[in-house]
């Protein structure tokens, strides 16, 4: 069965030939530094690419930072420390009056479901009333 189609006969002719690429010592009968030189660079492809573009990049850049503009690097440091003291007592205070309103969200949320409670309460109330009243018609 397996021999009458003519893409399997050609196949089986070539099967010794095919068997030979599966051998292990196949890789070996080639300069196995030549292929692994080979397999390392077309691996590093991508990563080489990238370090040439942050390269051209660090040369685009390095016209931005000179020493004129870090000169006053020591006076702005010193008004950093202020600034950041009340940037952190800012977050702090921020803090505060989110749980405030969360607080107030909350008891906000509390009153709407008594009022709805009462609502329904009410509702049925009414809904007995108004049965009671046609009955008694």
């Amino acid at each position: 069965m397996l021999g009458k189609h003519p893409k399997t006969q050609a196949l089986m002719k070539r099967l010794n030939e095919l068997s030979t690429y599966t051998d292990p010592g196949f890789i070996m009968r080639y300069d196995p530094s030549k292929f692994i030189q080979q397999e390392y660079v077309v691996g590093s492809t991508n990563r080489l690419q990238k370090a040439a573009a942050d390269a051209k990049k660090i040369t685009e850049l390095k016209t931005v930072v000179n020493p004129g503009n870090l000169k006053n690097a020591t006076e702005l440091e010193k008004k950093m420390g202020p600034l950041t003291l009340k940037c952190l007592k800012l977050h702090e205070d921020g803090e505060v009056v989110n749980k405030e309103v969360n607080e107030l969200v909350g008891k906000w949320n509390d009153i709407l479901n008594t009022l709805s409670e009462q609502f329904v309460t009410w509702d049925n109330i009414l809904r007995d009333a108004e049965e009671k009243s046609k009955e008694n018609e």
